[in-house]
């Protein structure tokens, strides 16, 4: 019944308030009694934070108490305990759960190394769906000049802004800033590997064919399906945090060769930097290289 009543979403959204509460309550119901979910996608990330990919200081939290159950914190602090439920729809692995406070339908969708978490109530005139990111891969301080998620239609973002803020913003608007940076700072970052692979993943996660993401694949062996696979495989093995901290490295490395390209640091220091990339350039390692 739960299931059924979860694929009419889409083609009536809620009539009304007092059918989307009911709706909510045999949901909740129903999960009660459902017994743990044996889900691949939630074991690994039990007790692990993700937060919205936002800077507003109301930024939306959701923590994992255990396979299929999540601990819901509002941008105003207050939480609330929410179970959830696999649903399987289109191909995609979902899982589904009621926030009764708010009469809101949650549904959460793995993205990459975050989540897509869609939210519903009868007050909205449609779904809201939102990146939230896992809370332990971001840097670990807000650096100094890190901008806010500019708008879709921001026509020019400094290259040095976008590789200072991008660990901030959703897989979308990385993707899109990505593809009007200058072509000669692209072939840059295209030189460190593993910023490369995690700029790779955000893009593959924007869930959308451009030709950032043709730019970022091209030459490197694979597609984003088997990215996704090996993504997963290093989740498995606990290697993560070495992957990004990796890619953090090399993040200011290349940031710190594009401020030398534009005679923004020294000479002293643009030599050391110079002679990183050179050792870069007479060693190349693929995105696939790095992940498997």
């Amino acid at each position: 019944m739960v299931l059924k009543s979860f694929s009419r979403l889409d083609k009536n959204y809620y009539r009304n308030r007092t059918s989307f509460s009911l709706f909510l309550i045999l949901l909740s119901t129903a999960l009660l009694f459902t017994h743990p979910i044996k889900a691949k996608a939630t074991e690994n990330r039990a007790k692990q934070v993700f937060i919205e990919q936002s800077l507003n200081g109301r930024a939306e939290k959701i923590t994992f108490i255990d396979r299929n159950k999540i601990l819901y914190t509002r941008g105003n602090g207050k939480s609330e305990t929410v179970s959830l439920e696999k649903v399987k729809k289109n191909d995609k692995e979902l899982y589904v759960g009621a926030a009764t406070s708010r009469d809101e339908l949650i549904i959460i969708e793995r993205k990459g190394a975050g989540l897509l978490v869609t939210t519903a109530n009868p007050q909205a005139k449609k779904p809201k769906a939102r990146i939230f990111a896992d809370a332990s891969l971001k840097p670990s301080k807000k650096e100094a000049g890190v901008h806010a998620e500019p708008r879709r239609d921001a026509s020019f973002i400094a290259t040095q802004d976008f590789l200072t803020s991008y660990p901030f913003w959703s897989s979308k608007i990385v993707l899109g800033v990505y593809e009007t940076l200058p072509e000669k700072h692209r072939n840059v970052i295209g030189l460190f590997p593993y910023l490369r692979a995690d700029l790779t993943l955000r893009a593959c996660a924007a869930g959308k064919a451009g030709a950032g993401v043709f730019e970022l694949l091209n030459g490197q062996g694979t597609d984003c399906a088997t990215l996704q696979k090996k993504w997963d495989a290093l989740e498995k093995k606990g290697k993560i945090k070495t992957f990004k901290e990796k890619a953090e490295t090399e993040r200011k490395q290349a940031r710190d060769i594009i401020a030398c390209s534009q005679g923004m640091v020294g000479e002293n220091f643009c030599r050391a930097a110079g002679k990183k990339l050179a050792e870069r350039a007479t060693d190349p390692k693929t995105v696939l290289d790095i992940l498997s």
